[in-house]
């Protein structure tokens, strides 16, 4: 798997500056946060998971 590390926030990073990850969101389309360092989280745009709930469906 390939990761782009640009794309990969610490907890207290997002925490702090919330609005820099929603825009990193906005511009690239996900983050992945990470809590002691390992991947605890990612976040995606709503139409992106609406887009993945859709197909699941089919």
């Amino acid at each position: 798997m390939i990761i782009d590390t640009n794309n990969i926030f610490s907890m207290k990073e997002a925490n702090q500056n919330f609005s820099k990850i929603t825009r990193y969101i906005d511009s690239n389309g996900k983050v992945i946060i990470y809590k002691h360092n390992k991947p605890k989280y990612i976040i995606i745009p709503y139409d992106e998971h609406e887009k993945k709930m859709i197909n699941k469906e089919k």
